[in-house]
């Protein structure tokens, strides 16, 4: 007796939603080329004299195409020399320029038009200035301290995204047909460990150098660590943004009693036991003039550590007592 076949299983299509659409790479915004030619120069507003800095050229209100909308497009991102830029190719219109080298926050320049087969343009850019910090030092008592040693930390910086507040973003139709492109910032650092150095305070400030402002496309910060003997220290994150020179603040207060304050469970002195202490205080940059009392802002923060020991952090103020504190074992879950 034959037996006929069992039929064929029917394949199964996938649910709709574990079918994933590939995502196609944005289409680039064509730039339209023209018959002139541009001659751009900078200049530093402050001196008059002539400056360098990379600088983006934008068209206002490019008409809209087939993938993108109407507005503002970046026709070329070049650097300018000292001596000026020729730019050629360019379609007649209005334009603006966005200058990374000017110093943050600053506003653009106005519009300008593009005629005929030649146009020159000079702008005037709020360029970085320079300035000088200073650090004051106060004990427990207020009185300025004259005596240091003080170590730079590694420079820092970062850079900052495109931000153009007067821009008309031209933007993707159909947006959710392609891949989402991200612009990230950089940083990193440089300088590496210096060596400390004696510090004598000048009319009651320690001198922390001349500075350079920050540009728009970058900001920077130098630390400094002062070390003070028997006193607590100082850390002063120092910003290059003022618009004037920069007075910080700080206090150092004595080390021995904060030392003394803390206890084991089991009553004695945690120092005496090896326990890693850090007492810091950082400076706040004052304002000008400089206020009588500023300094009692300013506060010096302790953390403890311990081996077997939960951290401790508080805070120490002036004028305030300093309150006993003691350590906390650290208990082990059930399971270990």
């Amino acid at each position: 007796m034959s037996m006929a076949a069992a039929p064929a299983t029917p394949s199964i299509p996938p649910a709709a939603e574990e079918i994933e659409e590939e995502l196609l790479a944005a289409p680039e915004d064509p730039i339209q080329q023209g018959g002139c030619r541009l001659f751009m120069q900078l200049t530093s507003a402050e001196t008059g004299e002539p400056v360098t800095s990379r600088v983006s050229l934008f068209r206002l209100d490019v008409p809209a195409n087939e993938h993108y909308t109407a507005g503002d497009q970046m026709q070329v991102s070049r650097e300018v020399p000292k001596a000026g830029l020729w730019i050629d190719a360019l379609p007649e219109g209005r334009y603006r320029i966005h200058a990374h080298g000017q110093r943050h926050p600053s506003s653009d320049p106005g519009r300008f038009s593009v005629r005929g087969e030649t146009t020159r343009v000079a702008f005037a850019l709020p360029m970085p200035r320079r300035f000088r910090a200073s650090l004051i030092v106060y004990d427990g008592q207020g009185r300025r301290l004259e005596r240091a040693k003080r170590r730079r930390g590694s420079y820092g910086f970062h850079s900052r995204r495109l931000n153009i507040p007067w821009r008309k973003e031209r933007k993707l139709r159909h947006s959710d047909r392609y891949q989402d492109n991200y612009a990230i910032g950089l940083g990193g650092a440089s300088g590496g460990r210096h060596s400390w150095r004696r510090a004598d305070a000048i009319d009651g400030a320690f001198d922390l150098g001349t500075f350079r402002e920050d540009r728009r496309d970058r900001a920077e910060r130098v630390p400094w660590t002062i070390r003070l003997h028997g006193l607590t220290e100082v850390m002063v994150q120092q910003r290059c943004s003022p618009g004037r020179d920069q007075t910080y603040v700080a206090i150092a207060m004595d080390a021995q009693p904060i030392l003394d304050s803390v206890y084991l469970p089991d009553g004695r002195m945690a120092d005496v036991e090896g326990a890693r202490f850090s007492m810091l205080c950082w400076a706040l940059l004052a304002p000008q003039p400089l206020p009588a009392d500023h300094w009692r802002k300013c506060v010096v923060a302790v953390r403890v550590r311990m081996d077997g020991y939960e951290d401790l952090k508080f805070e120490v103020r002036i004028g305030e007592a300093l309150a006993r504190r003691t350590l906390k074992a650290l208990v082990s879950s059930p399971s270990e």
